[in-house]
């Protein structure tokens, strides 16, 4: 459950920049999000997934999380 403190910096990043609209949040809010997913996978699964799943894990969170900030920003 140590993975708490950054899942609630990435939401809290997130909330921001919808109200701040500072590109400094966005790309916060995607490395947390990148950082924690596969933190999230490992304690889940207790260690069972190797090292390249969680890199494609943590490859798929970046390319989704990266699509929906562009998104965000051309809709702001």
């Amino acid at each position: 459950m140590t993975y708490a403190l950054t899942a609630g910096l990435a939401v809290a990043c997130f909330a921001a920049y919808l109200g701040v609209h500072s590109t400094v949040l966005l790309v916060a809010g995607v490395v947390a999000t990148t950082i924690v997913v596969p933190e999230v996978v490992w304690d889940l699964t207790d260690g069972a997934v190797g090292g390249g799943v969680l890199l494609l894990v943590a490859g798929a969170v970046l390319l989704a999380t990266s699509l929906v900030s562009t998104w965000l920003r051309r809709h702001r």
